[in-house]
């Protein structure tokens, strides 16, 4: 017989690989939503904020933009990725 522990190990690898590959697929996901937006500029912003994790703060002094630039830049883009349906639903 399979010890107890084994099995809780077994158990929580296959949730681990399951989650990572779901976690992968949002992030090829959301990598595919920023590259179909054709501006440079606006890509940037998505690309620090949520593949490098930067701050606002930090990624108006990157871009040299003042934070309300960056915002009002960020709500753009969000506007042209919702326009254009990239998103599946994932989450």
């Amino acid at each position: 017989m399979v010890p107890f522990v084994a099995l809780v190990y077994y158990f929580e690898c296959l949730l681990y690989k399951c989650e990572m590959e779901r976690l992968v697929k949002i992030k090829r996901e959301i990598v595919d939503a920023i590259t179909s937006i054709n501006d440079p500029e606006l890509q940037a912003i998505l690309e620090l904020r949520y593949l490098s994790y930067h701050s606002w703060e930090q990624i108006a002094k990157d871009l040299g933009y003042g934070i309300d630039n960056v915002f009002k830049l960020h709500r753009k883009a969000l506007e042209r990725i919702s326009t254009m349906n990239v998103i599946k639903e994932s989450v």
